[in-house]
């Protein structure tokens, strides 16, 4: 809906030399009254300017109702994003602690996996060491009897 246009300070000036400029050949009775009308006409539009103005501010009032409702709103999904951000953040910490501790856990049997190996490693070398080259035992069947 487009307003309509409010007329300037000159326009209105020019309307008015207009009426008053054939005043002089019009009878008293009928100045009066054309300055009347014009009168009433200017007050018309003076109160239709006056219900523009009202329209207009109750609609800027409702565009300011609407700008502050989605502002609140605005704080608020920041507000739970910043709480979900942090309740995230906790989160993954503790799944990063618990993954560190149990990689360090891993760590630690691999290291005494690692020890047990080398000792059996030692403990066959020396076995291995100890036996004397191609002597080895016979079975109990190929032994000559005595």
């Amino acid at each position: 809906m487009t307003q309509p246009r409010s007329p300037s300070f000159h326009d209105v000036f020019a309307h008015f030399r207009s009426v008053t400029h054939g005043l002089r050949e019009l009878s008293a009775d009928s100045q009066i009254l054309l300055l009347e009308l014009e009168l009433f006409q200017a007050l018309k539009r003076a109160a239709e300017a006056d219900d523009r103005n009202r329209h207009l501010e109750h609609k800027l009032d409702e565009a300011r109702g609407a700008i502050e409702l989605y502002a609140e709103q605005h704080r608020e999904r920041s507000a739970r994003a910043a709480r979900d951000r942090e309740s995230i953040k906790d989160a993954y910490e503790r799944e990063l602690r618990l993954l560190q501790e149990a990689y360090a856990a891993v760590k630690e049997r691999c290291r005494a996996l690692d020890d047990v190996c080398r000792s059996l490693l030692l403990t066959i070398e020396r076995a291995a060491c100890a036996e004397p080259v191609g002597v080895g035992r016979q079975p109990a069947h190929a032994r000559a009897p005595a």
